[in-house]
């Protein structure tokens, strides 16, 4: 079968007979025409309704989670937590207890993304249990290897992942088998959910947080502090402000990067494993690097 036989099919859904402006030569310039109308515009508009459908349901899920819209009448198919302190707030306490109540009352999936409020940052293995949650579905990335191989993992529940037992051949990877990634995965995973180090995690954390209630006292540029464990976000009196104290911060030898949707808010994530020195010292330069901005501004 050739390609252009191979992408009529694509387009057309396997029938012979349409899509066959692939298969006529064309020069350059006429190709993305030729593209276009081996579409079939029936099909785009059923595409399009679908995802019209899908959007409508994914509305009704977020409207339900608002005192003002108690009734939920449709059933979205699942719902992706992805809280992180750096860059947006704390959950209230309650809140993904209720996001999880409505997903399991219209038959949703609870998604948590925990590639990086998970792996000990919290103070909890998971971000999520710091709420009492149990997703359905858990994914897990990035810290996932320490930083020394790419790893990522899809964790759910023995329910929702059972179509491995039945089908696990479907399911293909063209890097799959990476026997070196798991070895070191399995390694993090035993580190960070040791409890020693889940209660230094802990203690790191109140040490930070009363450092920064100091910081905060003396300097008007920062005005909030959002924390979950060592997740933390700075912020700043200024629209543009995270961005300023990256900056001022990156002279003073400190990495911390701004929150993309937030650029007033600095992300400040300090590390599972540091001491009370270390601790000591970044607060040092953060009151240094505040100082610092405060003078650039006048």
């Amino acid at each position: 079968m050739t390609c252009s036989r191979s992408l009529s099919r694509l387009c057309s859904g396997h029938e012979e007979d349409e899509g066959k402006e692939f298969e006529r030569p064309v020069d350059a310039g006429r190709t993305l025409v030729a593209a276009l109308r081996g579409f079939e515009l029936d099909r785009l508009a059923r595409a399009e309704q679908s995802f019209a459908e899908f959007r409508r349901r994914l509305e009704v899920l977020l409207h339900a989670l608002l005192p003002a819209r108690p009734k939920v009448y449709n059933r979205p198919r699942s719902y992706r937590a992805r809280r992180r302190p750096g860059k947006s707030a704390v959950p209230a306490d309650g809140y993904l207890a209720g996001v999880k109540a409505l997903c399991e009352r219209y038959g949703s999936l609870y998604i948590a993304d925990e590639v990086q409020t998970g792996l000990g940052r919290t103070g909890h293995l998971w971000g999520v249990q710091a709420w009492g949650i149990e997703p359905d579905i858990l994914v897990t990335g990035k810290g996932l290897s320490g930083g020394l191989y790419p790893m990522a993992a899809i964790v759910m529940t023995p329910k929702i992942g059972a179509w491995l037992s039945d089908q696990g051949w479907g399911y293909v990877s063209t890097f799959g088998g990476a026997e070196l990634g798991c070895r070191v995965a399995s390694r993090v995973l035993d580190i960070c959910s040791r409890a020693d180090v889940l209660a230094g995690v802990r203690r790191t954390a109140a040490r930070v947080a009363a450092g920064l209630a100091e910081l905060r006292a003396r300097h008007s540029f920062l005005v909030g502090v959002r924390q979950k464990g060592v997740v933390i976000g700075l912020e700043t009196a200024a629209d543009l402000g995270g961005m300023q104290l990256s900056r001022a911060l990156y002279r003073r030898g400190v990495w911390a990067m701004f929150s993309g949707f937030a650029p007033s808010v600095l992300q400040f994530k300090v590390g599972l494993l540091v001491d009370d020195a270390y601790c000591d010292l970044l607060l040092e330069r953060l009151d240094a690097a505040l100082g610092d901005v405060e003078k650039e501004i006048g």
